[in-house]
C-alpha cells in the first residue's frame, strides 16, 4: 500500500497516474487495495476509457484520454471530462467534441476478393449513417477465404466515393491458404506418400473442381515443376 495520509478537515485528492491490475491486466501492476486509505476522491490518468469505480466509501474516475489513442474496440465511446462536486460526491461526465471513431468486426466465409470488398463496403455505409462527420474507422476481417487466397495476398481497395468520407483502416485476421498447406504437411505425414503423389492428388482435385479434364496428368505436373515448362503446362490447359 502506498504511504500517503490524507490532512484533517481537508477535501482530499488523490491523484496518480498508474495502470490498475482490476482495470487493465499488466503484471505488476497495482490494485485497488494498493491505493491509500481515507482520501474522499481519486483520479487516474493513465488509462484512456472513461470509468467510475467505488474504492471505499469514495469514488475512483478516470476520465481518460481526450483524442483517439488506439484504435481498440473500448475507445468508441465519446471522449470528455469529469465535473466533481465536492459538496454532494456527484460526478458529470462533459463530452468534448472530438472526431467519431467506429471499430467493427466483419466475418467472412470462404470469400472472394470481391466478397470481402463488398462485405466492408456494405458496414462502411452503415457507419457512415449513422455518423454526422467523417469518422475514423477501423475494420478487422475474420473467417475464410475462398481457395488460393490468403491474408498475405489479400489487398483490398475500397470504393473511392465511401473511402472520402471515412479515414479507413483494414485489419486482416483470416484463414486461407495456410489451412491448406498446413492439411497437405499433415496428410503427406500420416498416409506416408511421396510429395509428388500428393501433388498429383491436388493437381487432379484443382481440375476437377474448374471441371478441366486431361488424360497425361503427370506430363503437366512435370510441367509445373519445372519453372521452363510453366508456358507448355499453360498451352496444355488452354486446349484442354
Amino acid at each position: 500500500m502506498l504511504n500517503y495520509k490524507p490532512l484533517k478537515g481537508a477535501f482530499n485528492i488523490f491523484m496518480f497516474h498508474q495502470s490498475l491490475k482490476e482495470l487493465l491486466p499488466v503484471e505488476d501492476a497495482m490494485g485497488i487495495e494498493d491505493l491509500p486509505e481515507g482520501f474522499d476522491l481519486y483520479v487516474c490518468g493513465h488509462m484512456h476509457k472513461n470509468i467510475v469505480r467505488p474504492v471505499g466509501n469514495a469514488k475512483l474516475l478516470i476520465p481518460g484520454s481526450t483524442v483517439l489513442t488506439q484504435m481498440k474496440k473500448d475507445e468508441q465511446a465519446g471522449k470528455g471530462l469529469y465535473i466533481y462536486d465536492t459538496k454532494t460526491g456527484e460526478h458529470d461526465f462533459i463530452e468534448i467534441k472530438s472526431r467519431p471513431f467506429f471499430y467493427r468486426e466483419v466475418e467472412l466465409k470462404n470469400a472472394s476478393l470481391a466478397d470481402a470488398r463488398k462485405a466492408c463496403e456494405k458496414e462502411l455505409e452503415k457507419i457512415l449513417a449513422e455518423s454526422k462527420e467523417k469518422p475514423i474507422v477501423r475494420i478487422k476481417l475474420t473467417g475464410t477465404l475462398s481457395k488460393g487466397l490468403s491474408s498475405a495476398n489479400l489487398e483490398l481497395s475500397i470504393a473511392d466515393e465511401l473511402k472520402e468520407k471515412a479515414f479507413v483502416t483494414l485489419v486482416k485476421d483470416l484463414e486461407g491458404s495456410e489451412i491448406e498447406k498446413a492439411t497437405l504437411l499433415r496428410n503427406i505425414k500420416e498416409q506416408k506418400v511421396s510429395v509428388k503423389e500428393m501433388g498429383l492428388k491436388l493437381l487432379h482435385k484443382r481440375l476437377a473442381e474448374n471441371k478441366t479434364e486431361l488424360k497425361n496428368l503427370e506430363e503437366l505436373f512435370e510441367l509445373l515443376s519445372d519453372t521452363k515448362g510453366a508456358d507448355k503446362a499453360f498451352e496444355k490447359l488452354k486446349s484442354a
